[in-house]
């Protein structure tokens, strides 16, 4: 079931829609972190820990000023925007997209990219 509140952006809204998940995909080395003045290589001492009923949401966003030959942008993981829900919550990996497992990443527009097994 999903909730749309006042103060929800409708971007974040249509990411929840698309990718129903309970599960996130935690970072891996290829994932690139936004620490509130540049982008890093991301710190788990820096995610918050979550308690053992619950899990972490990362909300990997695209970025405006990178892309890969595809033209589909690269992510990245805001620290700030790093949440811990209960088990029950569904993660939305990619805001706005989908996540591509066979690639590893996050796609801007699903319905346009072939790819092998979707998250």
């Amino acid at each position: 079931m999903y909730v749309r509140t006042m103060n929800l952006p409708l971007i974040i809204f249509y990411a929840i829609t698309i990718v129903e998940s309970k599960n996130d995909i935690e970072p891996h080395s290829g994932d690139i972190c936004w620490n509130g003045k540049f982008h890093e290589t991301c710190r788990s001492e820096a995610f918050p820990v979550c308690s053992t009923d619950e899990h972490r949401c990362y909300y990997r966003t695209n970025r405006r000023d990178r892309f890969y030959a595809d033209q589909n942008p690269y992510f990245y993981i805001d620290y700030e925007k790093v949440l811990c829900y209960g088990s029950e919550w569904e993660c939305s990996t990619c805001t706005p997209g989908r996540y591509c497992l066979s690639e590893e990443r996050c796609i801007l527009d699903p319905n346009i990219f072939d790819c092998s097994k979707w998250l």
